[in-house]
């Protein structure tokens, strides 16, 4: 993990901004994982490996409500998402 303190790092599966060192995922050995929070991803694998990014979208929108953040968030949230790594289509 890069030790830049203005690097800012988000969640390639939900874009939960990662920025202590307990919301990042772990990898197999235990090291952070600089991709994945630590919500979707613990020791090297995701912890729900059969979601669909429809399924993500309605996740995070449903917490962001919870937590009354704006609409404006939570429609960037919603935009962004299937345009994160994990989500992104390899082309053939």
């Amino acid at each position: 993990m890069t030790s830049n303190p203005d690097t800012l790092f988000f969640c390639q599966s939900c874009s939960v901004p990662l920025v202590r060192i307990e919301d990042f995922g772990t990898n197999r050995d235990g090291s952070p994982n600089e991709d994945y929070c630590s919500h979707w991803y613990r020791d090297g694998h995701f912890t729900e490996p059969d979601i669909t990014v429809e399924d993500m979208v309605s996740r995070c929108v449903s917490i962001m409500h919870g937590m009354h953040r704006p609409d404006s968030e939570i429609k960037q949230t919603e935009e962004a998402i299937p345009f994160l790594r994990r989500w992104r289509t390899p082309l053939v």
